[in-house]
Parts: C-alpha cells; sequence; structure tokens
C-alpha cells in the first residue's frame, strides 16, 4: 500500500494493543482505524466495488498531488489513476482533515 499524499511504501506500524496500524514513517502520518479499512477494502489484493465515482470539484479537488494507494502511481486531474483506474475523490476530505502528513525531503 502506497502514502497517498507523497506516493511512498506505507508500513505496518504495531501499537500497545497488539494491533497495526498503516504509517508513512516520513511524512509522520497514520491512517485511521477506519481509513485503513477503506484502503484495504478498495486497494488491497482483495478489492471490493469502488464507491461511485464522486463529482470532480476543482476548488477541493484540486490543490494537492494525490497518488494511488494501490500502485503509487500519481493520480490525474479527476484524482483517478491511470494505471488501475480507482478514484480517491470520496477519501479527499478525510485525508486532509485528519490525517496530517509532514513534509520531507522525498515528498
Amino acid at each position: 500500500m502506497f502514502c497517498p499524499k507523497c506516493g511512498h511504501v506505507l508500513v505496518l506500524k504495531h501499537f500497545g494493543s497488539g494491533g497495526n496500524e498503516l504509517y508513512r514513517v516520513q511524512g509522520d502520518m497514520s491512517l485511521s482505524l477506519t481509513m485503513q479499512q477503506k484502503f484495504e477494502e478498495r486497494y488491497g489484493s482483495n478489492v471490493a466495488p469502488q464507491s461511485p465515482n464522486t463529482p470532480f470539484h476543482p476548488q477541493f479537488h484540486g490543490e494537492l498531488p494525490w497518488f494511488c494507494p494501490h500502485d503509487g502511481e500519481r493520480l490525474n486531474a479527476q484524482l483517478e489513476c491511470s494505471k488501475c483506474g480507482r478514484h480517491l475523490r470520496d477519501l479527499v476530505y478525510p485525508l486532509i482533515e485528519l490525517h496530517p502528513h509532514k513534509k520531507d525531503e522525498n515528498t
């Protein structure tokens, strides 16, 4: 799985209660368990049907570069992956609001 904000690999980070979370080390960004579940359903090996293709809004979706969590490819202007065809539009708001990502030399 890849970070949607920088395109680099997310790693599994173990935490005290014996659980795991997807984590981007250099960006110091953990995915919430809810977001991790959505990523695994949409971008994991056993892919469930994708949510409806929500409309693209340039003001909301067009500010930042985004990357496909499935293959790390940069998403197009409509936040769709040209390689796998999956989109990220319905997940942008929670990713911006609840999943901060620090800048580093690789982002």
